[in-house]
């Protein structure tokens, strides 16, 4: 469960520089722009709040097809 998304200035106190973004006190990417901040917001807020969909089984054996033998 996600209890804090937020976006912080990675120089603070320079509001021209790349952002960070944060989730549970982790950074979990760093150097966007505040527009990809705000994307990877939305979809962080999407796969939260939307049911999950099952994967196509055609994608399912396209990666095991992919997958190295072993």
């Amino acid at each position: 469960m996600i209890g804090r998304i937020f976006v912080e200035l990675e120089t603070p106190g320079d509001s021209r520089t790349m952002f960070r973004l944060c989730i549970d006190d982790n950074v979990v990417a760093g150097g966007l722009t505040a527009v990809q901040a705000h994307i990877l917001v939305g979809e962080v807020l999407d796969r939260i709040t939307l049911p999950r969909r099952p994967r196509p089984q055609h994608a399912v054996e396209l990666e095991e097809a992919r997958a190295p033998a072993g």
